[in-house]
């Protein structure tokens, strides 16, 4: 008898919160969560089965279960680090995994987590309205999500969530970094005695030394982070004028257009040439 033509020997049901055994040595090998919610038991044991050994990336899963909508929710609390919700609709109400979808986008503003909808009633929530309407990932009729396609399914969400994850990530170092020079910036702009400024593309202050801010009659801490031109309106007709050359100096407002390493436009260096009191 070949492994497919063995019977299927079920697990106990598994409650809410109850999870695969732990790994040997659990330090090395940080697990992928999935969240299975849905009020039928035999729902819980067929995915149990089908997914409990399976690694990606070399990483186990981390097999969540929740019977309602509202053990979701707490599952989600407890494990903020799910990857992806294997979610039934018809729960308390008809429609209550739909409503914990837009609760999952909104109110959690988790837009990270792969949302897999399962349904076993298509007709109580048709596919096209669902997928249009509601934020999720996927749509699966659980009388055609066979072992075979719901390990496709589940991977799928998994390399996804894990796209998302390392773009988030990127944009946190990136931020950070720009953190760190606009910071250094600042210092070196506090000790210039010229009146100097940085602006972004968006006319915004990002950094000024002491004598700009006091020659628009204001502290510097209180124009970072402001547009510029109705304080002075004659950057705008600087900017203008540099765009061809890079450089222009326009009623006392000398402007250095800058670029980034790729050659994209990143802002100006402005300089007062004149009192403005």
């Amino acid at each position: 008898m070949t492994r497919d033509d063995a019977p299927l020997v079920f697990r106990p049901d598994p409650v809410s919160g109850a999870e695969p055994a732990v790994p040997e040595h659990p330090w090395l090998e940080h697990p992928w969560t999935v969240l299975v919610v849905d009020d039928e038991p035999e729902v819980h044991k067929v995915s149990w089965l089908v997914l409990e050994e399976i690694r990606f990336r070399g990483r186990p899963l981390h097999l969540v279960g929740a019977q309602s909508a509202a053990e979701a929710r707490k599952a989600l609390a407890e494990n903020p680090d799910t990857a992806v919700i294997l979610l039934d609709v018809v729960m308390e109400t008809e429609d209550a995994g739909l409503r914990l979808v837009r609760e999952i986008r909104q109110d959690m503003g988790n837009q990270a987590v792969r949302i897999i909808l399962r349904t076993g009633q298509p007709g109580q929530a048709p596919e096209r309205r669902v997928v249009v309407d509601y934020d999720i990932n996927d749509y699966k009729a659980k009388n055609e999500l066979t072992a075979d396609k719901l390990f496709t399914t589940v991977i799928a969400a998994l390399r996804a969530y894990e796209d998302i994850r390392t773009i988030e990530r990127f944009r946190e170092n990136a931020f950070g970094q720009l953190g760190d020079q606009l910071g250094l910036m600042h210092d070196v702009l506090s000790m210039c005695p010229a009146p100097v400024a940085v602006i972004g593309c968006d006319g915004v202050v990002s950094s000024c030394s002491t004598a700009f801010a006091a020659a628009l009659g204001l502290e510097w801490r209180h124009l970072i982070g402001e547009p510029l031109a109705p304080l002075l309106p004659a950057v705008d007709r600087a900017l203008t004028a540099a765009d061809g050359t890079g450089y222009a100096v326009v009623d006392g407002v000398a402007v250095r257009l800058r670029r980034d390493e790729a050659g994209a436009p990143a802002g100006a260096v402005l300089r007062l040439e004149e009192d403005l009191s």
